[in-house]
């Protein structure tokens, strides 16, 4: 054999073994299926948290993507009124420049609240802000559930506190000595909720998770299975999904997806990626995740995943929050401000 056609045979087996190994890895790939929609975009600002009270209100708090000197403008509410077809920019004006909100949750058509070290009422769709209570300070204010227009519950740094007089006063009902805040709740009914926080060291990650039964006025930190066993911490979750009050949904920063069907005394693995940053489920079968540029469906209860939208840039997190409706509907923000429907 002369030495061309030992160099041609090579190149042949070398292109044979490409091909093999890149169909192998788009087997491997997730199926993009773009259905999901950009309805509104501004890039003068960065939207950090998207809440609906319904199918036509919703609201998206947002700070601006350049630092300004007036106290105008440094953060925003926008509002829809017709489930995203258009939306309303409010400047909110707060009262210093200290002030700000982390996060924000819709109280009625008009009347939101927001959360840092105080609790921050708007009564005009987010245009002018008042501290509800100037006595009472949070520690950390990441996650507020609305039972109704009195009744909150609010994850406060290592604490959780109630209100039942629309934040006239306040009762701390669980405190805690954790390392890091709650930061998230569920509640799939007025009776029955969770709380979860967890954090990140140089060595190690950690997590809680805390049940009540009578509406946030008794909690007990749960101890569940399999960790409790292996003398292991519940998981560090981005995301807590509780669809009724025994099956539940977390999601963790190392990529795992748990399902609880006991109201999380004992969880099961139902998928392993490489990274979750949020995640919802709107049934047992249909769920949805995100790491920091793709958002994945699943349709046969997080078994497998598809890719349903896919952001162009890599190496930071650009799909910021997600938000769905009971009737399906599913709304996302983006970093560049963006906001993408999907209707199911």
């Amino acid at each position: 054999m002369n030495r061309n056609n030992f160099n041609l045979i090579k190149m042949e087996l070398i292109l044979f073994f490409l091909s093999v190994f890149l169909v192998s890895c788009k087997q491997n790939e997730p199926t993009q299926v773009t259905n999901w929609q950009i309805i509104y975009q501004d890039s003068t600002i960065r939207m950090t948290r998207i809440q609906f009270l319904d199918k036509n209100t919703g609201f998206i708090l947002a700070g601006n993507t350049v630092a300004i000197d007036s106290l105008r403008g440094r953060q925003f509410v926008l509002k829809t009124t017709d489930g995203g077809k258009t939306w309303v920019k409010y400047a909110c004006k707060f009262a210093t420049y200290n002030d700000g909100a982390r996060m924000m949750v819709p109280l009625n058509a008009n009347t939101l609240l927001a959360g840092s070290y105080f609790l921050y009422i708007s009564k005009d769709n987010g245009l002018n802000w008042a501290i509800i209570n100037p006595n009472y300070t949070g520690l950390n204010i990441f996650d507020i559930y609305i039972k109704d227009s009195l009744n909150w519950v609010l994850a406060d740094g290592n604490d959780i506190t109630l209100t039942a007089d629309g934040g006239s006063t306040f009762e701390k009902v669980l405190s805690t000595d954790f390392l890091a805040p709650f930061s998230h709740l569920s509640f799939p009914s007025n009776a029955t909720g969770y709380a979860c926080g967890g954090g990140e060291t140089d060595y190690s990650t950690f997590g809680f998770i805390a049940k009540t039964l009578d509406g946030g006025q008794n909690w007990i930190v749960l101890n569940p299975e399999p960790w409790h066993s292996n003398h292991q911490t519940f998981p560090n979750a981005n995301a807590i999904q509780f669809i009724s009050d025994q099956i539940g949904y977390i999601f963790t920063t190392h990529g795992e997806i748990y399902k609880t069907i006991d109201g999380g005394n004992n969880w099961v693995l139902i998928t392993k990626m490489s990274f979750f940053y949020l995640g919802h489920f709107s049934s047992e079968n249909t769920g949805y995740c995100a790491d920091a540029n793709n958002i994945y469906q699943s349709n046969d209860g997080g078994k497998s995943w598809n890719v349903s939208f896919s952001y162009p840039q890599n190496g930071i997190i650009n799909i910021i929050d997600m938000f769905f409706l009971k009737t399906n509907e599913g709304y996302s923000i983006t970093k560049d401000g963006k906001i993408i429907k999907i209707n199911n």
